[in-house]
């Protein structure tokens, strides 16, 4: 169906899946539309096909008819009896949708023939989708906008006027059919199925059959009535009219005011691009009678100049009438209001220009202050007058008042006078009475205008110099920031290469000499041989566990970490077990030397694995603080089975742990204190923060530690 939006779509299964009871037939399914449900319904139904387009079809069973939509490569055609199955569901926006699962053609029926309708009896809800055929007058011929394929035909018939969408390929040549009669055949649908949502009835047609041709004279038709106290249903139930007179003015798009022979002024809209006439031209038109309750007009209309004499224009002899602007837009309470006696009248006027004409679109208008009274001119048939003026300009215009109103509708029972505004009648209907000075207002907003972006422009240049220095210092920093990185990694691999030196290598070269101790005694005393293999076996197991942290501190960065309670967490994890840990520093890592930091985890690491595996401790508490005196302390206190510090192994029994503490905190002028019962232990590492001292670097170790 043309201008519709496809409401078939095929869904997942699983939205499918939510459903209730199967709909039978189409005024079940109908019903579930007008709910406001938010499931999805199950269909199978089997009726009669009375209609198909490419995507669409129209399915009528016993109960009523539905309109479906598909996307199936085989398609159905009128006659055809159909089993549907589906799912109805309506979207977000409430619109009913629905989504085929199977379409099977059950075999043929009689193709249902197409009713008889007239066109005031058609909008009737027992129609809707009913195939039907009308008869009425084309009074108008539009492109549809939405489907460049379709032709809209409004049709009339009395005061009913319907709008007949036709595929190009089956239209006659459009011309032909103004103001013919034709019958057409097609599908009535009370609504559009599509994005225009509320658009009313239509019609969408398969055929079309001129069944009484267009006069060939279009202008031999009666002459308007002048007859007074009708209804509006009664002006727009009268037939295309004619009248002559002379053209008073004109505007865009395609509208003109006439002065009738008989006295009348009549609004005009013609239906297509013509050139309008010129103010003064003696004119027949022909058109359909509309009102707006103030006068009748004439739309859908054409023009021709008049072949008959009529009286002298009356342009040539009439005078302008100087106009009091607030007479016309203001009752006597000072209310707003529009007089609609003054439509018509050539008024002249002055003003100063506060707006310049619109550059785009059919109307080009500018609005004048006029005894503090706001004043649109129309100048859309003549731009040319554009030329003339300009903001601040005072100006004397003549031309003809138009006071447009609302056209009555039944929603619109009293349409009221809408705008007002002068219509010139040519370019000469503006003059100039005086320039505007050379300081206006707008050029003073130019000026500030142009200081103000000034002083934005000098803003932005300094933002950016700004911008540049701190991105090149940002650069400086990080190079010396890389650099100084760059450099602490070297102190620390000198460091880490000190500590294998004297942890590693010394206690192999004492493990190589237990073990040709040992090989020595093997032959006359075997005990002892045994007890410096033993030795040598808890030297090796300490040079592993050595060896192990040693590539633990390699491979982990504890210092990118912001908060030393993390960087401690981090390094005393692989020990930890299932200890619980209570842990308390009271100053982030970035106050410390990173040598400091380093010393810091490698002492409470070696302290916690003391009390994890030689204390079996299962509560671990560890606290770090800094003094005034800028002394740090770590506390790690346990509640594993205690220990002699005083006869505790060291490194001739292979027990490196405390001696390595005692070495590395001699670096910093600090100490050792252990307190141990058979309760726990509580050892505490103090280092002076004002005499700690970088390690020495590779150059300067290398040598003596070769």
């Amino acid at each position: 169906m043309r201008l519709s939006v496809l409401f078939a779509v095929i869904l997942p299964e699983a939205v499918l899946a939510s459903t209730n009871d199967v709909l039978r037939t189409t005024a079940e399914i109908n019903a579930f539309y007008r709910t406001d449900s938010s499931e999805c319904r199950a269909f199978d139904i089997s009726g009669a096909v009375l209609n198909t387009t490419d995507s669409t079809f129209t399915l009528e069973d016993e109960t009523g008819r539905i309109w479906l939509g598909y996307h199936y490569g085989h398609g159905l055609s009128p006659a055809d009896r159909a089993n549907v199955k589906g799912k109805a569901y309506l979207s977000p926006a409430k619109e009913p949708m629905s989504a085929l699962t199977q379409v099977r053609i059950l075999g043929k029926t009689k193709a249902k023939p197409p009713t008889d309708i007239d066109l005031a009896l058609i909008n009737d809800p027992k129609n809707d989708l009913l195939p039907v055929r009308i008869v009425g007058k084309v009074i108008d011929i539009q492109p549809d906008e939405t489907d460049v394929r379709y032709q809209i035909l409004l049709l009339k018939s009395g005061a009913t006027r319907l709008p007949l969408f036709v595929k190009m390929d089956n239209l006659p040549a459009a011309a032909t059919l103004i103001d013919a009669t034709i019958r057409a055949t097609g599908t009535f649908n009370r609504s559009i199925r599509g994005v225009r949502k509320y658009s009313g009835a239509y019609v969408s047609g398969d055929r079309i059959e001129v069944i009484a041709k267009a006069p060939d004279d279009p202008f031999d038709v009666p002459q308007l009535e002048r007859t007074r106290y009708m209804s509006p249903e009664e002006v727009i139930a009268i037939d295309k009219r004619k009248i002559s007179g002379e053209t008073l003015a004109t505007w865009a798009p395609f509208r003109l005011m006439i002065l009738a022979d008989d006295g009348r002024i009549v609004n005009v809209k013609l239906s297509s691009v013509q050139t309008l006439p010129e103010p003064g031209d003696c004119i027949d038109i022909v058109g359909y009678p509309e009102t707006d309750l103030f006068r009748i007009n004439l739309m859908n209309a054409r023009w021709r100049m008049s072949p008959q004499q009529h009286s002298p224009p009356v342009h040539r002899d009439e005078v302008p009438q100087e106009a009091d602007i607030a007479a016309i837009l203001c009752a006597s309470n000072g209310t707003l209001q529009i007089t609609d006696s003054f439509h018509g009248r050539l008024l002249r006027f002055r003003g100063i220009v506060r707006t310049m004409p619109t550059a785009e679109g059919p109307e080009r208008r500018f609005s004048v202050d006029s005894r503090s009274s706001k004043v649109v001119v129309d100048i859309s048939t003549h731009p040319e007058a554009a030329s003339k003026i300009e903001i601040g300009s005072e100006i004397e215009i003549t031309g003809r008042c138009l006071i447009e109103t609302g056209e009555w509708s039944p929603c619109n029972i009293f349409p009221r006078a809408s705008s007002f505004a002068i219509v010139i009648r040519s370019a000469d209907d503006i003059r100039i009475i005086r320039t505007p000075p050379w300081w206006t207002p707008g050029r003073f907003l130019c000026s500030i205008a142009i200081l103000l972006v000034v002083l934005t422009a000098i803003v932005l240049w300094n933002l950016s110099l700004h911008i540049i220095v701190r991105r090149r210092t940002q650069a400086m920093l990080r190079e010396q920031i890389e650099k100084d990185r760059s450099k602490q990694r070297v102190i620390e691999r000198t460091h880490l290469a000190y500590e294998l030196h004297d942890a590693l290598s010394q206690n192999l070269t004492g493990v190589a000499l237990e073990l040709k101790t040992a090989s020595k005694a093997m032959d006359h005393n075997t005990q002892t041989a045994l007890q410096h293999i033993k030795r040598a076996d808890h030297v090796l197991r300490a040079c592993r566990e050595e060896l192990r942290n040693c590539l633990w501190d390699l491979r982990n960065d504890p210092m990118g970490i912001s908060s030393l309670s993390d960087a401690v967490r981090m390094t005393i994890a692989p020990h930890l077990g299932d200890t619980e840990l209570t842990l308390d520093f009271s100053m982030p890592h970035t106050h410390l030397p990173d040598n400091t930091v380093h010393t810091i985890l490698r002492i409470v690491r070696e302290l916690t694995a003391n009390a994890v595996r030689h204390g079996k401790a299962t509560r671990l508490e560890i606290i770090g603080r800094v003094d005034k005196r800028r002394i740090l302390t770590v506390t790690v206190r346990d509640n594993g089975c205690g220990f002699d510090p005083e006869t505790a192994p060291g490194p001739p029994e292979g027990h490196f742990g405390l001696h390595g503490i005692r070495e590395r905190l001699a670096t910093f002028d600090g100490k050792l204190q252990i307190e141990s019962s058979s309760e726990g232990t509580v050892a505490s590492a103090t280092v002076n923060l004002n005499t700690s001292k970088e390690p020495q670097n590779e150059k300067n170790s290398s040598p003596d530690r070769r």
